[in-house]
């Protein structure tokens, strides 16, 4: 018999709130087919664009990934360990129960050379540069 019968409803509360979490899961590759370990997942809800705080955002040495995210629609970004490999942006992803988002492939990533200069020719220093890619509206 239990003597302090309150005692027990949080945690069936918190075995009922466990049983209806929302996860988006899947493996992620190189553009070798090779899975890519330490990958960071970001998630931004849509309806506000906050970033969401994610359990479990990255990739095991398999490249899979199981990842605890509250219901909603997100834009998913997915970045890399290493800048050899360019981040995946998943736009207007639902998220409802458990969504398998398969295999994603990362690409290859560029290298951007030359110099800033003034309209005369003298060089400027200390320039940021910023890349947008015009596919998704994210920088890179």
């Amino acid at each position: 018999m239990n003597k302090h019968p309150l005692l027990s409803i949080p945690v069936a509360l918190l075995l009922a709130t466990s049983a209806f979490a929302d996860f988006i899961s899947g493996t992620v590759v190189d553009a070798n087919g090779v899975p890519v370990a330490g990958l960071n997942i970001d998630a931004i809800r849509v309806s506000n664009g906050n970033n969401t705080t994610l359990t479990g955002d990255s990739t095991n040495a398999a490249g899979a990934f199981l990842t605890t995210i509250p219901a909603g629609v997100y834009d998913l970004i997915f970045y890399p360990p290493s800048t050899t490999m360019v981040p995946l942006v998943l736009r207007t992803v639902v998220v409802a129960g458990t969504t398998n988002l398969g295999t994603l492939h990362l690409q290859a990533s560029w290298t951007i050379a030359g110099h800033v200069q003034t309209e005369a020719g003298a060089p400027l220093g200390q320039v940021d540069l910023v890349l947008t890619d015009l596919a998704t509206g994210f920088e890179v």
